[in-house]
């Protein structure tokens, strides 16, 4: 009779035992995946309401078909990704050429220039430009030798793109505007200033949260004066194999001619030279 007891009350013991194992499991491990399957196909519910009235097709075949067309669109040989990195090395063609004579890359470029490097290149062609009868004045130019500036490798772009400019307006036959008052004082003599203005440097960046620009612009505003093939030639120009600097915007206005002379175009007309900042972190992903 005991051992029938003791029987039973093992069977009781082992039964309370498994319950209790399958109502632990249930708490941990059912429970939960229930409640997220619940959840998953709520949400399921939930899209296929947003989706039906739309254009988009409910079936995943053809919506899988549908991604991976895009996907091919934005990241194959001929994607978007593609054109854009195309685009990015024709954008930096201006300053490739002097950057790679001393650094191996932008990023050198950047962290090795100098004040004295810049105050060398703004010297050098400021002595270029008074040459050819063009004189900067720092009130007009919006630069000097001395300019305070925190990245100094910004302001020897500037000084670049000035350059490359004058090259253009050089071998286009036009010349540069004088401003009516403002002088350039060299050696005790006054010169009028030249009308040529660094405008203020614009950064670009891939999105809100970006720390640091993937692209620099550096804008150059200038009033030309000469005959309409000259300025078609000086547009030309502003897209070779050497340079790559669009027009942002221009006015052109045409003065009567003096006596004797031929009518000539002034044109206000503004710029620009960019630098793309390399990206250390490789292509861009899709999010």
């Amino acid at each position: 009779m005991k051992n029938w007891l003791y029987i039973h009350r093992l069977l009781f013991g082992v039964a309370v035992a498994t319950i209790g194992l399958q109502l632990l499991v249930y708490i941990l491990v059912l429970r939960p995946q229930k409640n997220e399957i619940a959840e998953q196909r709520a949400g399921i519910v939930k899209k296929r309401q947003r989706l039906t009235g739309t254009e988009w097709p409910l079936q995943a075949e053809i919506l899988n078909k549908y991604h991976s067309a895009l996907v091919a669109k934005l990241e194959g040989p001929d994607g978007i990704q593609a054109h854009s990195t195309q685009l990015m090395r024709r954008a930096a063609v201006t300053f490739q050429g002097r950057i790679a004579r001393n650094h191996e890359h932008a990023a050198g470029f950047m962290r090795g220039v100098s004040r004295l490097d810049y105050q060398e290149e703004f010297n050098r062609v400021q002595r270029r430009a008074a040459g050819q009868g063009i004189y900067f004045s720092p009130e007009v130019l919006n630069l000097a030798e001395d300019t305070a500036i925190q990245h100094i490798y910004q302001a020897l772009l500037q000084i670049w793109a000035l350059d490359s400019l004058l090259d253009i307006v050089q071998a286009s036959g036009m010349s540069i505007a004088k401003h009516p008052q403002l002088f350039s004082v060299i050696d005790g003599v006054k010169h009028p200033a030249a009308l040529v203005a660094m405008q203020p440097m614009q950064a670009y960046f891939a999105d809100t949260k970006a720390e640091k620009p993937y692209l620099l612009e550096f804008p150059v505003r200038l009033t030309l004066v000469g005959q309409q093939e000259q300025f078609m030639a000086f547009l030309q120009s502003l897209d070779s194999d050497q340079v790559f600097m669009p027009v942002r915007n221009f006015e052109c206005q045409l003065r009567p001619p003096k006596a004797g002379e031929l009518a000539q175009l002034h044109i206000d007309i503004t710029c620009a030279a960019f630098f793309v900042l390399e990206d250390k972190s490789g292509p861009r992903q899709r999010q």
